[in-house]
């Protein structure tokens, strides 16, 4: 899925007037949405008024989840919020004074305690953030899920960062297209290292790729391998993904695809379906039901690279700006767009606000459950790590990382493999490898289900 040329518009023309025909239906149905203006919330701010305002587009990708956010304020505490649709209206010059003047991602949320004391926050910031303010300037303590960090904070700490694992599982360029690496290699070759290499393959596809929305909508074929995309200079999320992960590896940067959901542009009949589901697993834990329920909503695929010894997660779909649109006729014409940096490098809460993941991917070893309260942990030892080695801590946490056992093991052999006890509550485990003073070494091995 990809964000329209409308949510670009959200970002060059806040400044410039705009007029459209308003929709029927409020932005969100709840007694305490008011549709208001300018004008109303300006007349409110200089009387040193209490309100909550939220300035939005329809169309804009990251309206969704902070639409639900502020559904929860207005159900749970009673709260009044004041909608302004930024396609009819300006925004107000005291908005813009908090925001600094610069672009800003809609939407843009005020919470104001009277004239010299409030703050507006665009989408770029955290909900966290949104949250303590509410709570330190109005009173309302909102402690609720607002993002889906609680998971991917999850997924994420769980992945392998050995070299030699990442190398092995998504390093190989065997299988690259011979043109896809004579391409990467004009882009990468003057630098020295692979955070530059990377971010130039991330420069060159955001710039150079189109998405293209004949594909999306079924009006041609969808072409998502690497090499048709770059011959085509065009694809959907999929093609943008499998380019970057071949770039990287021929760059010799491991890298994988990782499939999801993203809350932009057309979600807005799913994201609360979204949301009722990662809601239950915040209650229950049940990652295996949580799989089962959300699978039907996957929708996006972007991804992850090995550098220095971390995942570094990209989206190439969405740091592009560029749109190839389809006529009636069946021709097409490409819309230059300007790229953005914004989806390189993503921390956990900036990923959070709008992309989930549910995918884990093979670790360092394996566990295989051996009845209902034992299990197995097994694989292959690195051998340069048992010269400084000869005993471990084998260690088994829940999916929320607290943990559950730990037991001292003896390694004698590249050939590892440890019966371990294993619960319900049990969703991976960690070999932290002991030197000779039984303190930790640099080597940590990572399993889970």
């Amino acid at each position: 899925m990809k964000k329209t040329l409308a949510f670009l518009l959200a970002v060059l023309l806040c400044l410039t007037p705009m007029t459209s025909v308003r929709a029927n239906a409020a932005f969100i149905d709840n007694t305490h949405w008011i549709e208001s203006n300018p004008s109303a919330v300006t007349a409110a701010f200089q009387a040193n008024q209490s309100f909550v305002a939220m300035f939005y587009r329809t169309t804009c990708p990251n309206s969704g989840t902070r639409r639900l956010a502020v559904e929860g304020w207005m159900e749970d505490y009673d709260l009044d919020v004041y909608g302004i649709d930024v396609d009819q209206y300006q925004i107000p010059s005291w908005v813009w004074q908090k925001l600094g003047y610069g672009s800003v991602t809609l939407p843009i949320i005020c919470i104001v305690s009277n004239s010299s004391e409030y703050d507006c926050f665009s989408a770029k910031d955290s909900m966290k953030q949104i949250q303590k303010y509410l709570h330190e300037h109005l009173g309302i303590y909102d402690d609720r899920e607002v993002d889906f960090s609680k998971l991917n904070g999850q997924i994420i700490s769980q992945y392998s960062s050995r070299a030699s694992t990442a190398q092995a599982l998504y390093g190989s360029a065997d299988s690259v297209h011979p043109i896809v690496k004579a391409q990467t290699e004009a882009i990468v070759s003057k630098y020295t290292t692979d955070l530059e290499r990377l971010m130039a393959i991330y420069a060159w596809i955001v710039t150079n790729i189109f998405y293209d929305y004949g594909m999306l909508e079924g009006k041609v074929p969808r072409y998502v391998t690497a090499a048709d995309t770059l011959y085509l200079g065009r694809s959907v999320c999929e093609g943008y993904a499998n380019l970057t992960a071949e770039m990287c590896r021929a760059a010799g940067i491991p890298c994988r695809v990782v499939t999801g959901f993203a809350a932009g542009v057309g979600t807005d009949s799913t994201i609360g379906a979204v949301w009722d589901c990662y809601e239950e697993w915040v209650t229950t834990n049940d990652l295996d039901a949580f799989r089962q329920e959300i699978s039907p909503y996957e929708n996006h695929a972007w991804n992850e690279a090995f550098v220095d010894g971390r995942w570094i997660v990209l989206d190439t779909t969405w740091g592009s700006n560029n749109d190839a649109v389809y006529l009636d006729s069946g021709s097409y014409y490409l819309i230059p767009g300007t790229p953005t940096g914004d989806y390189f490098d993503l921390s956990i809460d900036k990923l959070s606000q709008s992309h989930l993941t549910w995918t884990t991917f093979a670790a360092d070893l394996e566990i295989t459950q051996d009845g209902s309260n034992q299990a197995v942990v097994s694989g292959t030892l690195d051998e340069a790590d048992l010269t400084a080695a000869s005993r471990g801590l084998l260690a088994t946490y829940t999916q929320d990382g607290k943990m559950l056992s730990c037991e001292e093991v003896l390694l004698d052999s590249t050939d590892f493999s440890q019966n371990i006890p294993w619960s319900s509550q049990a969703a991976c485990a960690k070999l932290f490898l002991l030197d000779a003073d039984h303190r930790p070494t640099a080597a940590v091995y990572t399993a889970h289900k």
